[in-house]
């Protein structure tokens, strides 16, 4: 259960990451623009219509926790669904990016919230959070773990890179407008799909409960045993913070646009934090094995922070904008590679201290927590455009579209201060997250349960489940 994993196997993982994140980048990061200027939606319905969905999409991730813990299938619980779900993602990702600006308005918003769900609440949840449970499926050790989070995460900079430099160029070379986004999510859409297979041919799920605790559990004991879960709980607030910080990428292509007067410098920025993300990466597996995945959270979190103090000054002065795109994407390394391997740990205390074991209730919860964040910061970029007064020009080239002074100040203030007070929050949090220092004896002692038979009842009854956390109160 613990063997060390091969490279062919990590790297296949990896690619579903890839695969997801070439879609969840573009949602992250053009959205907005999208519908604002080319489906001509305006500005404050977008991020109703996003804010909304992420209710929808809430209840869709809890009923597929629900499906994928009571999985049956010789192949797992998870991977099946990387599977049965690849076609229809690289489909659904062609009709959420697909525009019709001559049809009404109300007939553009309701395509556009049937496509959205279909991509986001359906689709999207269908694939990604099994993927999620994957990682905690396939080894139980941490630095197993945490190694498997760093391929993801090394193939998520992948994807924000071909999104971030293809999207502007191809939508421009298909011809722009609607024809342009359709042809090049096309193309996304088809690559996205057959990453999912490769992933799902190539990697085996091992990790089995300690206890027979954990089949059909119902959703009540399910939930009863996630709230008893204070690790769970903390990460799930961190995961929602982190995530409205990425949700607010989607003013990068404002910002590049009307404060830096380029439309293509989104790709640009993009690639100049390629190289320290790519750094972070590489040294993030020796730091987390050295000092925790904790710490090396909050090394991510500070350095983030100087990033953005340092984006404050630099106006449009494009080499301090560099350095501070170097710094934010650096910390953004170690706080991406560390937060699912801390998510997957939580799933070990929860059966360490309530019994059961529920991956996909914890990553559905967390999954929604993540995927609120992201709406919410996507619905503060719609909202703050419409207050400011952004109005809906398709542009002329790459260049501004002439805003006024009140849109452009509600740009640098969404751009810049906002994901600062986001990653002080998130570190208040990381400060009073010590399971890196629990794990090791939680797991012991899961081993013990799973070796003995000892059943959860009897476990509580000893004082396991229900005393004190090890190490409680320890620094």
């Amino acid at each position: 259960m613990d063997e060390k994993l091969s490279f062919k196997e990590r790297f296949s993982y990896s690619l579903g990451s890839l695969a997801s994140n070439l879609v969840w980048t573009a949602i992250g990061g053009f959205m907005v623009i999208f519908y604002t200027d080319i489906a001509m939606i305006p500005a404050a319905t977008v991020g109703v219509l996003i804010l909304v969905s992420r209710i929808f999409d809430g209840f869709s991730d809890i009923g597929m926790g629900i499906l994928v813990d009571r999985g049956k299938n010789p192949k797992g619980k998870a991977r099946p669904w990387l599977f049965r779900m690849a076609i229809p993602f690289g489909a659904a990702t062609v009709l959420c990016f697909n525009a019709f600006p001559g049809w009404s308005v109300g007939a553009r918003v309701v395509y556009a919230f049937i496509t959205y769900n279909l991509m986001t609440t359906v689709v999207y949840t269908s694939v990604d959070m099994p993927y999620g449970v994957l990682n905690a499926a396939l080894s139980q050790d941490q630095y197993q773990r945490s190694v498997l989070n760093i391929f993801r995460l090394f193939m998520a900079i992948v994807a924000g890179v071909i999104v971030n430099v293809a999207v502007p160029q191809l939508t421009a070379a298909f011809g722009g407008g609607a024809q342009g986004w359709r042809m090049t999510f096309l193309i996304l859409g088809i690559l996205a799909a057959v990453m999912f297979f490769i992933t799902y041919f190539n990697t085996k799920e091992r990790v089995i409960a300690s206890t027979n605790l954990s089949d059909n559990v119902p959703v009540k004991v399910g939930v009863k045993a996630l709230l008893k879960n204070k690790y769970w709980v903390m990460i799930v607030v961190y995961a929602v913070l982190s995530y409205t910080s990425s949700g607010l990428g989607g003013m990068t292509a404002f910002f590049c646009r009307e404060i830096l007067g380029d439309f293509g410098l989104v790709g640009t920025l993009t690639i100049f934090g390629v190289l320290p993300m790519l750094a972070g990466a590489f040294v993030l597996a020796p730091i987390v094995k050295r000092f925790g995945k904790r710490n090396a959270a909050l090394f991510g979190i500070a350095f983030g922070i100087v990033g953005g103090a340092v984006m404050i000054f630099a106006g449009t002065n494009m080499a301090m904008i560099f350095v501070s795109v170097a710094l934010k994407a650096f910390g953004s390394a170690c706080i991406i590679g560390t937060l699912f391997a801390l998510v997957a740990d939580t799933i070990e205390y929860g059966e360490w201290k309530s019994g059961v074991r529920t991956e996909g209730l914890v990553y559905s919860a967390s999954s929604f927590g993540g995927k609120l964040g992201n709406g919410l910061g996507a619905a503060i970029v719609s909202i703050s455009l419409s207050i400011g007064g952004y109005a809906a020009r398709e542009a002329s080239g790459n260049g501004p579209t002439g805003q006024a002074a009140a849109v452009l100040n509600t740009i640098r203030f969404v751009y810049i201060w906002i994901p600062i007070i986001l990653l002080i929050c998130m570190g208040a949090i990381m400060l009073f997250f010590k399971l890196d220092k629990e794990y090791p004896a939680i797991l012991a002692e899961l081993k013990a349960r799973g070796a003995s038979g000892v059943s959860a009842a009897a476990a509580e009854g000893a004082g396991i489940a229900a005393g004190a956390d090890p190490g409680e109160g320890a620094e």
